[in-house]
């Protein structure tokens, strides 16, 4: 299967045991990954992974949910997850709000199309 890149930039990126903020380089692809790095250059070091198939609910209402979720939040973006061993809630932040709007749309287009769950569209009037 061919992997698109879909979207790249840098967000800041919560640590799960060092909760300072810290930048790095995401790139989401095609194949349900988004992956973050040191920076953008040819030598930047790998640090990781978001497995997007983990969230399977494209919305939280607020209420607790073992499920996981895409919010977002001003500049800021939460990817609470799934996970079989532990749930993680990644804490992402964007330069800006529409930047983070941006990223959100992404995620949540992909997380739509590998679950098979579309946001739900205002019925078509026409068709009524």
């Amino acid at each position: 299967d061919v992997v698109l890149l879909l979207k790249s930039g840098y967000l800041l990126k919560r640590g799960g045991y060092n909760t300072a903020f810290r930048s790095r380089w995401f790139v989401l692809s095609s194949d349900f990954k988004l992956r973050y790095y040191t920076d953008d250059t040819a030598s930047a070091v790998y640090k990781g992974e978001i497995d997007l198939r983990a969230v399977d609910r494209l919305r939280d209402s607020g209420g607790s949910s073992s499920k996981g979720s895409v919010v977002c939040f001003d500049r800021d973006i939460v990817l609470s997850m799934r996970d079989s061993r532990q749930g993680r809630v990644w804490r992402l932040q964007a330069t800006d709000a529409a930047e983070a709007q941006l990223w959100v749309e992404l995620l949540v287009q992909l997380v739509a199309a590998g679950t098979g769950m579309a946001e739900k569209e205002p019925p078509d009037e026409r068709s009524a």
